[in-house]
C-alpha cells in the first residue's frame, strides 16, 4: 500500500503543472486533493488539513459544492481521528448540507458517523450521564 502511496505522489506534481499550463482549475484543486490524502495516508495530518483547507477555498471560488463537500469530509475524518469530536461533526454536517443542496447521494457511512459524534458529543457536554 505505501508503495502505491509513493508511486502515485510522484505523479500528482506532474499533473499539477498539466492543469496549470491548460488553466484547468478544478483538475488542479483535483491534484491538490489527492496531495492531501497522500499526506493523510502517510499520517502527516496538520499538512493535510492545510491542504484541504486550500482545496476548500478553491472550490469555493468555483462555486464546486461537491468539491467543497469532499473537503469537508476529509477534514472531518481528521478531526475524527484525533478526537475532535465538535469539529469532526462540523465537517461531517457541512459535507452531508453540501451533498444535499446539490441532490448528491448521501453515503450512508456519513449519516453514521454524524449520528455517533452527535451522540458522544451530547454525552460529553452531560458530563458522560
Amino acid at each position: 500500500m505505501r508503495w502505491a502511496i509513493f508511486r502515485f505522489a510522484e505523479d500528482v506534481p506532474e499533473s499539477l503543472s498539466i492543469g496549470e499550463e491548460l488553466g484547468d482549475r478544478a483538475g488542479m484543486i483535483r491534484c491538490i486533493m489527492n496531495i492531501g490524502n497522500i499526506l493523510r495516508e502517510l499520517g502527516d495530518d496538520e499538512t493535510a488539513l492545510t491542504i484541504y483547507r486550500k482545496s476548500l477555498l478553491l472550490n469555493q471560488e468555483l462555486g464546486d459544492r461537491a468539491g467543497m463537500s469532499a473537503c469537508c469530509m476529509h477534514m472531518g475524518m481528521i478531526h475524527e481521528n484525533r478526537g475532535d469530536v465538535r469539529l469532526a461533526l462540523e465537517q461531517y454536517t457541512t459535507s452531508l448540507a453540501l451533498k444535499r443542496s446539490i441532490g448528491l447521494p448521501v453515503p450512508d457511512e456519513l449519516l453514521r458517523k454524524i449520528a455517533a459524534l452527535g451522540e458522544t458529543d451530547r454525552e460529553q457536554m452531560s458530563g458522560g450521564y
